[in-house]
């Protein structure tokens, strides 16, 4: 017998993973508020069938003890064996049509044959057709008292909300990495096979959260290694690639060789490397990178900065998606790889551009405001309307920065901008702020943005030390200023209203 069949959970207490569940059930057991219908919910292999059957079991127990089945009463041991006559499982996408329900319709007015009640377990109940839906909707609202339906589905968004709400509706959640690697060491053991908790590890990452997916795996391995498993026998058996591959492609992707990148993926493909596994191993790998960069601020291990660390993730993504269906499985990640090398280069060609026009820019602006050449296909009002609507949602601090100023060009990449205040200008140009604005302009305009700051024409600077106030600096401002703009200046940073006060 297979393993996930050998250690299906046979009582509440086995079930792993969804105590949210087996905790509520049982105390319904316990006080005798058993509902008529159930919707159980969740990805596959998560335990919906096998708690049906428990439930099924429990409701029928003649020795119910704490909300547990006995597993010793005709009922239990009939159960377990698939001979109990009131237990009626039906695969509602293999029997999905209206006829299959008005059958069932019939058939649910006839008293249990031994057990109290008579429970239907619908699987895949998703798949029925809407006809039979509207035929099911009668009998779910008011079955007969001696009926328990139980629904299980992958994908309850595709059940009528009409169903929906005449259900109890259970959510299986997946199993998270350190728990179903612990299950699968636990098995290992009745087994009597050695595995490494390494190995483990990675078994639990590649069945995605799912016990069957991990029990069904742990079987093919040992075929492959019947006492002992490693981490390497996992990786050799499931043709996964190793943490050191994915460290290569992002050191030859940071020192810009894509040509080395590519061979690396085509080697992979040769030796017959599972493609996708090796696209989430190094989206995985720019996660733990972007999360360190975000949060120390240190050098990022993969040698990549967060813009291009973000970019290369949604083409990954992208690629990974593609991989299963795409007539050569490579392609998918060598057109991600050199749609990154392109991007890399005109991102760096935009710097390069944008860094002397700069200096210029801000010298000449404090001279005499010299324009600048715009795309004539770029409508400034309009990219600058839609840029700051997409700022605001994601930081209001830097949208209310940017209300004080304005795009004044773009060309060749970059996005020139003017400010009154300085302030405002050097706040846009702290890095967080500036890769937030050069994000929001990059989806606007559909290419890589970087933006340069200038303050406008005769702009006004705000004193940056206290000392400025006692070395007659301060009259000066003010008197520069005027009582309204310090106002404004007040608004802008602070936020709030103006009241007069009487």
């Amino acid at each position: 017998m297979v393993l996930y069949r050998k250690y299906r959970p046979q009582k509440f207490s086995e079930v792993v993973g969804q105590d949210h569940v087996t905790a509520t059930l049982r105390n319904a057991l316990k006080n005798g508020q058993v509902a008529h219908a159930y919707l159980f919910a969740g990805a596959r292999g998560t335990g919906k069938t096998s708690v049906a059957r428990i439930l099924a079991r429990a409701v029928n127990c003649t020795s119910l003890k704490n909300g547990e089945p006995c597993g010793r009463c005709s009922s239990c041991r009939a159960i377990a064996r698939g001979t109990f006559l009131d237990l009626v499982e039906i695969d509602a996408a293999s029997n999905r049509g209206i006829d299959d329900v008005r059958a069932m319709r019939e058939q649910v007015h006839f008293q249990p044959s031994s057990g109290k009640y008579k429970v239907y377990v619908l699987d895949e109940v998703h798949m029925l057709t809407k006809e039979a839906f509207n035929a099911l909707l009668k009998t779910l609202e008011e079955p007969p008292e001696h009926i328990i339906f139980i629904l299980c589905t992958t994908e309850p968004h595709r059940l009528p909300l009409t169903v929906v709400s005449r259900c109890q509706r259970f959510n299986f959640k997946l199993a998270d990495e350190t728990s179903l690697a612990k299950y699968i060491v636990d098995i290992s053991k009745k087994e009597e096979i050695e595995i490494h908790k390494t190995a483990a590890s990675l078994i639990a990452r590649q069945a995605g959260g799912s016990f069957r997916d991990g029990l069904s795996l742990l079987e093919q391995i040992r075929e492959f290694s019947p006492k002992m498993i490693s981490r390497e026998k996992v990786i050799e058996v499931l043709g996964l690639s190793s943490e050191i591959e994915s460290r290569n492609l992002l050191c030859l992707l940071a020192d810009g060789n894509v040509k080395e990148a590519l061979e690396l993926v085509e080697n992979l493909a040769r030796q017959g490397r599972d493609l996708h596994n090796f696209a989430q191993m190094v989206i995985l790998a720019l996660r733990e990178s972007l999360r360190e960069a975000l949060s120390s601020g240190k050098q990022k291990k993969s040698g990549l900065s967060v813009k291009e660390i973000i970019e290369l993730i949604g083409l990954l993504q992208r690629a990974g998606a593609e991989i299963r269906s795409a007539a050569v499985p490579q392609l998918p990640l060598e057109v991600a790889l050199v749609k990154f090398g392109q991007f890399v280069s005109a991102l760096a060609e935009n710097r390069e551009a944008s860094t002397p026009s700069l200096e210029v820019d801000e010298k000449s602006a404090g001279e005499n405001g010299a324009e600048i050449i715009t795309d004539p296909d770029v409508d400034l009002e309009a990219v600058w309307a839609e840029v700051m609507e997409k700022v605001k949602p994601y930081n209001h601090s830097v949208h209310a920065l940017l209300k004080g100023g304005h795009l004044v060009g773009y060309q060749s990449g970059t996005a020139y901008l003017e400010f009154y205040y300085k302030f405002h200008k050097e706040r846009v140009e702290e890095e967080r702020n500036r890769l937030l604005v050069e994000k929001m302009f990059a989806e606007v305009i559909g290419r890589p943005v970087v933006i340069a700051c200038r303050l406008k024409s005769g702009g006004r600077v705000p004193p940056k030390k206290d000392k400025d106030l006692d070395d007659g600096k301060a009259l000066e401002f003010k008197d520069t200023l005027g009582d309204d703009d310090l106002v404004k200046i007040a608004q802008e940073i602070l936020g709030g209203e103006v009241k007069e006060m009487e």
